[in-house]
């Protein structure tokens, strides 16, 4: 392939990657409390939980310009965008992959098919970017972020009768 043919492509393929832009909602912002996708199955081995409370779009693809880079062939340079609603609720978008984003195994509706919409995801669910044996995550998300929970309840003063009264019960036996 001549250097030129060769720089027509790239440039092309630019062309495309730019028109294909989803408008991102104003409204987006970043997760409250604690919220982030976890890596599970053999995803675990080559990808990190991603926090979701950094920013308000967290991009998800194979591309290195990505917040959450897929290593898997099956997987778009673009492939989709999360983001949290100021009422807690977190949404997905595919951008128009071609083996798609599942959550609990229904695809996505994607960017590429008119009139697709942020879908969904509630905490607990399983997100699949690609087809089967492609990267995925559980969504993990609290409300209240652990370490405050915690700090919270360590910097309360126990009930001396309760305390008391837990100190003078027998043991739990099995």
């Amino acid at each position: 392939m001549a250097a030129s043919s060769l720089t027509r492509k790239v440039s092309e393929d630019n062309m495309i990657l730019s028109s294909k832009r989803i408008e991102l909602p104003s409204w987006a912002v970043p997760a409250k409390g604690e919220s982030f996708l976890e890596p599970i199955g053999d995803s675990r081995y080559l990808h990190c939980p991603v926090d979701l409370t950094k920013q308000a779009v967290v991009s998800v693809g194979r591309s290195d310009i990505s917040d959450l880079q897929l290593l898997h062939s099956a997987s778009s340079r673009r492939h989709a965008v999360i983001f949290h609603h100021p009422n807690g609720q977190c949404y997905i978008v595919d951008c128009g992959s071609a083996h798609g984003t599942f959550v609990n195994g229904t695809r996505v509706s994607s960017e590429a098919t008119r009139g697709a919409k942020p879908y969904r995801i509630r905490k607990g669910s399983l997100v699949r970017f690609g087809g089967p044996g492609s990267p995925q995550f559980i969504l993990k998300m609290f409300s209240v972020g652990l370490r405050s929970l915690l700090h919270n309840f360590q910097s309360r003063q126990t009930v001396p009768s309760l305390t008391k009264a837990v100190k003078d019960e027998p043991p739990l036996s099995w």
